[in-house]
């Protein structure tokens, strides 16, 4: 074992050390690429303006071949840098991806949604910095340097003109800066009010006909727009503030300079990069909207890995569970005791909203609680701790379907179950549909009703090998005949398992073992179901 680990460790170590000599590579070609770029414009304006005042014995060639090489350089940089700054992408991603796993493993996050974006979107923006910002202001802060080296060797004169130009320059681009990193925070505010408006509104389309005004309670993104129009308006200021910056430099030198350098050649050096300056200086005013997303995108993933309850894993064996003065935290149920075991239906009783399904996912370990919850595992064995309990199924009110196959979504709960088995379990709760194990659900199983997506979750029940069953709902958006259908199961499922059961509907012939009431004046419906229970038994 000491080995393996220390195998692992001198990889992580030389995988590490790789991923740094490629950084490096990477930021020298992106360095070459924009020297090289700089280079030919310096030699190409350099060289037109000595043709014209050059005489016979001018070396016409020599300029050319250096012209050509600068720009096979600048090509092959740019390729090489495309490719080893890719992989390094690539490779940080994997990496960056595979730590958001790992600090979401056995861990309850705030948010599905949450957790999703920071793998997804967020991973791309702080994994792709130093190709998508880091790199190209470097380029052009080289050619910043590049620039007054010119002017100090062949423009001595000209020198504090330029420098003048290049404090100008940093004045708008870190002013630019701070503004973007500013208006940023406000983008991500508008964006996610936005997308919860637009994902409510959908949700809702069932009910639209019920209006009395589409377009009025239509999501509006005017506000998002306003602040994006802001972040491109910024954007174009500083743009034009350098350009007519460039123009007027250009026509300071051009008045006070030009008599000077009078048949001189690099003179003409100067007045062409401040042409271009479009080319070579305005893009990185535009890049600096990546720096900003980059900043959100790491707080996002920090929010992700910090907001998370940290749960060890318990991997016993149930026998059953006693609870005293358990509730989940931030709930008004009172305080519940009870003893949960097997041979027959444990229910929970409480009006809605009370919190019955937080004190399902609070039993299973999924969110924290007070009070105490002792287990009772087969070798009998009785533990306190606190913990994720693995042998345990959860099915949510609305259980989550994969956006895959029927196979995909029954080995969820059973990776080794056996195709003949499945089609079992999806015939017991009558879903002959679905024999084909290979069909497509759909995304998120749209291709499921309320009540399929129901009977496939608890398909997925019977197929798990967990001692503890925690239902939530299971009789809900069912009609009658899948109900009758559904209590016989978990009649059975009862007689072996740990079953606990939260529900408003409770069909005759419910093998209800005890009644759990979750808030004070909920001992009157205990009463009536009990009472319920025993009549159904005798009858």
């Amino acid at each position: 074992m000491r080995e393996a680990s220390s195998s692992n460790t001198i990889k992580a170590e030389v995988n590490a050390k790789s991923q740094g000599l490629k950084l490096v590579a990477t930021l020298l070609l992106m360095l070459t690429h924009f020297a090289a770029g700089l280079a030919i414009l310096i030699v190409a304006s350099w060289f037109i303006a000595a043709c014209s005042i050059a005489g016979m014995g001018f070396n016409y060639m020599l300029p050319a071949v250096v012209i050509r090489g600068l720009a096979i350089l600048r090509t092959t940089t740019g390729y090489c840098q495309m490719l080893v700054g890719h992989n390094h992408l690539l490779n940080k991603l994997a990496a960056l991806r595979l730590s958001i796993f790992a600090a979401l493993e056995n861990k309850v996050s705030i948010s599905r949604k949450q957790s999703l974006d920071a793998l997804h979107h967020h991973s791309e923006e702080v994994a792709g910095i130093w190709i998508a910002w880091v790199g190209q202001n470097v380029g052009v802060l080289l050619s910043l340097v590049m620039l007054n080296l010119v002017s100090i060797f062949l423009l001595p004169s000209l020198t504090t003109t330029v420098i003048i130009f290049t404090g100008i320059f940093m004045f708008i681009y870190l002013g630019l800066l701070i503004a973007m990193l500013k208006v940023s925070t406000h983008i991500v505010a508008a964006k996610k009010q936005a997308q919860f408006a637009i994902i409510q509104h959908i949700e809702s389309a069932p009910i639209w006909h019920l209006l009395q005004s589409y377009k009025k309670n239509s999501p509006s993104l005017n506000a998002l727009r306003k602040l994006e129009a802001s972040q491109q308006r910024q954007i174009r200021n500083a743009s034009l503030l350098l350009l007519l910056s460039g123009v007027g430099l250009l026509i300071t030198i051009l008045s006070h300079y030009s008599g000077q350098y009078i048949g001189h050649a690099e003179f003409i050096v100067l007045p062409i990069l401040l042409l271009t300056l479009n080319d070579w200086l305005t893009p990185a005013l535009a890049n600096q909207k990546q720096l900003a997303t980059y900043v959100e995108s790491k707080k996002e993933i920090k929010t992700v890995s910090t907001n998370i309850h940290q749960l060890s894993v318990i991997s016993e064996h149930l026998d059953a569970i006693d609870v005293a003065k358990f509730k989940p935290i931030d709930t008004n149920m009172s305080e519940t005791n009870a003893h949960f075991n097997k041979g027959g239906v444990n229910v929970l009783v409480g009006g809605s909203g009370v919190g019955k399904s937080r004190f399902l996912q609070a039993l299973a370990g999924l969110i924290a609680h007070q009070g105490s919850r002792e287990l009772e595992f087969t070798n009998h064995v009785q533990s306190n701790e606190h913990g994720l309990l693995c042998d345990a199924v959860y099915l949510e009110q609305f259980p989550y379907v994969l956006s895959d196959s029927v196979r995909a979504n029954l080995q969820v709960a059973n990776p080794n179950a056996s195709d003949v088995k499945m089609r079992e379990v999806l015939n017991a709760v009558g879903l002959y549909s679905l024999n084909n194990l290979d069909q497509w659900l759909g995304e998120n199983g749209r291709l499921l009703s309320g009540g399929e997506k129901k009977r496939l979750g608890l398909a997925r029940a019977m197929l798990s090998k967990a001692n503890l069953l925690l239902l939530d709902e299971p009789f809900e958006s069912l009609d009658i005949e899948n109900i009758k259908r559904m209590r016989e199961i978990i009649n059975r499922l009862s007689i072996n398992k740990i079953v606990i059961v939260a529900t408003h509907i409770l069909p005759k012939g419910l093998f209800i073992r005890q009644c759990c009431p979750l808030e004070l004046n909920a001992n009157d419906v205990k009463q009536g179901i009990m009472q319920q229970s025993k009549s159904s038994a005798l009858s």
